[in-house]
């Protein structure tokens, strides 16, 4: 009788520590759950900061917020430049530096207002601006020609277009804290007073047939002092083989051109090669890989996971759930013996 009595004991201490056991396993994993939620969450209001190596002193370094960063880690232009016809899925540097470019000179027509403005300076650690306090999203990055006398000869710093993203795409640095070095052209102020600009239309991912018979394009002059007009437009079309050239263009200004009004259905993006300029219209939706696309994207929606539902609890009880069945049993076995003697 004590001998079954002790095994009764055990048994039911084992019962306990098992459910006390699972019990802790699930209070632990809920906390694990919860703090995961809560850096991700903290990530998401995590401010950052960008400090930019500049060439030379007192370049202005103009910041703008173009798109935000959605769910699905793709970016969506946003505020000023929600209405632009440009397309951030890049494939490689050069699709995101023609993205740049062609935001860069909307900003100069539309006279866009940037989110921060800072000078180069020189410091301990040369000659850098920062920009702190930044959210998560993509931001383009512009800066302002500076003229500085090397000898005899005058040099103009010219530095490029660029888009970053917060927080960084980098494993070797912190993303919320990025260091960019800014790139630049360096060139001797021309003496000529006058140069030409060509530009040249070109159509990619659709079919002739379904393209414009015209599109119109600005010619844009920037000033020294940053500010810029539209200086002339002109009409692209199968006549003058899609491309103008400008004649007699002051040296004193900077010249870039714009597609005054994208046509529906196509994205814009724009590259420059010393004074020539090539427009690039792409399809949104190519006309010959339409049925393509919708079949890649029914495979692609049958193969998606279920994400924010968590299996591991039905695990944990379906193994309680087992070992209660064969605790629970062996008890039951234990009784009947007791009854049977």
């Amino acid at each position: 009788m004590r001998k079954q009595n002790n095994l009764i004991t055990r048994q039911s201490k084992l019962c306990r520590n098992i459910v006390m056991a699972l019990v802790f396993l699930l209070v632990f994993a809920g906390i694990w759950q919860v703090r995961e939620s809560s850096v991700s969450a903290a990530g998401e209001t995590q401010k950052s900061k960008l400090t930019i190596i500049c060439p030379v002193d007192g370049m202005k370094i103009s910041f703008y917020h173009v798109a935000d960063l959605k769910e699905d880690g793709s970016y969506e232009l946003a505020g000023a430049f929600a209405g632009y016809s440009v397309s951030l899925a890049c494939e490689d540097e050069d699709d995101l530096q023609g993205a740049a470019n062609t935001l860069a000179d909307y900003v100069k027509r539309d006279q866009v207002t940037p989110e921060k403005v800072e000078m180069a300076k020189t410091t301990s650690a040369g000659i850098s601006t920062c920009f702190e306090d930044i959210s998560q999203g993509m931001y383009l990055v512009m800066g302002q020609s500076v003229e500085k006398q090397e000898g005899e000869k005058t040099q103009v710093y010219t530095p490029q277009v660029s888009v970053v993203v917060f927080p960084a795409n980098s494993g070797e640095q912190n993303p919320y804290d990025v260091k960019a070095v800014l790139k630049y052209e360096r060139k001797e102020k021309l003496e000529e007073l006058q140069t030409k600009l060509h530009v040249l239309k070109v159509w990619k991912g659709d079919k002739e047939e379904k393209r414009p018979t015209s599109v119109k394009v600005d010619l844009l002059k920037l000033e020294a002092d940053g500010s810029s007009t539209v200086a002339d437009s002109q009409i692209l079309n199968q006549e003058n083989q899609w491309s103008y050239t400008w004649e007699n263009l002051s040296t004193e200004a900077q010249w870039s051109v714009v597609e005054s009004q994208v046509p529906e259905g196509y994205y814009v993006s724009t590259d420059r090669a010393e004074s020539t300029i090539v427009v690039t219209n792409t399809a949104k939706q190519p006309v010959s890989d339409k049925k393509n696309t919708q079949n890649q994207s029914k495979k692609t929606e049958a193969k998606l996971p279920q994400t924010g539902q968590l299996w591991w609890p039905v695990l944990v009880l379906l193994l309680a759930g087992i070992i209660c069945i064969i605790v629970g049993g062996s008890f039951s076995r234990t009784n009947n013996k007791k009854i049977d003697k």
